[in-house]
């Protein structure tokens, strides 16, 4: 009888061990499959920098299939001290702009996609980027004053560079306001600039390379200064930047077809005849807002179609009070020309008795008590520098 218990409880035990194998099997079975199920995105792909410069990048990437809710991308760095990928930001969008990159020989970047179950991150497989060093930093020489309302500046030649970025204006911290120009050989090391005022000119410049259609820019060189003793009348200021009627459809049209700037030789003349149209029909503007933007979209036209030059057109809007004192009234259009911050609102003129095609922003004491709060730049036809690395720019020839 204790041989036929025994025998029972052995094929028990043999029964109940099949029965915890089989399910641990189909347990992990069943884990490794719910497993598999969150990772289902595929690596980033296409992934490649728009704008780079020596501490600062935007990156761009697609993905074949479209997120859904609770997932996104991970950007991670690489730290060549910590030997491995630290994490940069999350993000759900298909860009992003990483500052502060680290002065590194090895500059890798990757992308991978993440999907958030029971508030635990998944990752996906991911993509890298391999960033080549941008090239040194330019030493900018102090400028000469080499004629009425001009001067000369020159600069050492970088080693690996596809040319140099120079930039001026008469503030020394650049943040409000400046000038860049193109230039487009490395070969070259020397620009003269000019329709400049009798001012005190601040000058810097920094060298970019191109590869694969990515601008590689190095930091600013330190910003040297100049004293022009005799400058420029504002029609030679606005007529050192050539201009031709490529433009002439587009102002026609956003005019009602009252500017037509074939008619006119100098870019002054076709500056003046914009702005003065503007004036006349601003009450035909359903705001400020309306007013400011086809103004500049009429000097993006005429500037920006133009082939001919590399001095890059800047414009700025700021906030204007009535009388007494309410704010704002509307906001006021500026461009800034040579370095120099001009207003280009003849709505102020009823305010003032005072011309202000091409008044320069603080000049006029009559002006300064109805223009408050500070003033900003907020449109570049050339969409061309930002945060200090080049955006985009169109080669002119």
């Amino acid at each position: 009888m204790f041989k036929k218990s025994g025998r029972c409880l052995k094929r028990a035990l043999s029964l109940l061990l099949s029965l915890i194998t089989i399910i641990s099997v189909f347990s992990l079975s069943f884990s490794a499959q719910a497993k598999k199920k969150v990772n289902t995105y595929p690596a980033p792909y296409n992934l490649h920098a728009v704008n780079y410069s020596d501490t600062s990048v935007k990156i761009k990437w697609k993905l074949k299939k479209k997120l859904k809710k609770d997932s996104g991308y991970q950007v991670l760095v690489y730290n060549s001290e910590k030997k491995k990928y630290v994490s940069y930001d999350f993000t759900r969008k298909t860009s992003m702009i990483i500052r502060n990159l680290p002065d590194d020989e090895i500059r890798k970047i990757k992308v991978r996609t993440y999907v958030k179950k029971k508030k635990k991150k998944h990752y996906g497989k991911a993509n890298v980027l391999e960033l080549p060093m941008p090239p040194t930093r330019a030493t900018v020489n102090a400028p000469v004053y080499s004629a009425r309302g001009q001067m000369t500046v020159s600069w050492n030649p970088v080693d690996g560079a596809s040319g140099y970025i120079l930039q001026y204006s008469t503030s020394a911290s650049f943040e409000s306001y400046y000038t860049s120009t193109l230039i487009y050989t490395a070969e070259e090391t020397e620009k003269v600039i000019n329709g400049l005022g009798d001012k005190t000119y601040y000058v810097r410049l920094c060298s970019y390379k191109t590869v694969n259609e990515v601008n590689y820019v190095s930091r600013w060189s330190k910003a040297v200064s100049v004293q022009i003793e005799k400058g420029s009348s504002l029609k030679n200021m606005v007529n050192a930047n050539e201009t031709d009627t490529s433009g002439k459809k587009a102002i026609y049209k956003l005019t009602s077809y009252g500017v037509d700037i074939s008619k006119y030789e100098t870019t002054y003349e076709r500056l003046e005849a914009i702005y003065r149209w503007h004036n006349a029909h601003a009450s035909g503007f359903q705001n400020c807002y309306y007013f400011t933007i086809n103004f500049n979209k009429c000097v993006d036209a005429l500037f920006g179609e133009t082939k001919k030059y590399d001095n890059f057109i800047l414009m700025a809007d700021g906030n204007f009070q009535n009388r007494s004192g309410a704010r704002p009234v509307h906001k006021w259009p500026v461009i800034i020309l040579q370095g120099v911050p001009l207003i280009m609102d003849g709505r102020i003129e009823s305010y003032i008795d005072e011309n202000c095609f091409g008044l320069e922003v603080g000049e006029s004491s009559r002006a300064r008590r109805f223009l408050f709060s500070k003033w900003y730049i907020s449109y570049r036809p050339d969409s061309f520098i930002d945060a200090g690395f080049v955006v985009k720019y169109k080669k002119y020839k």
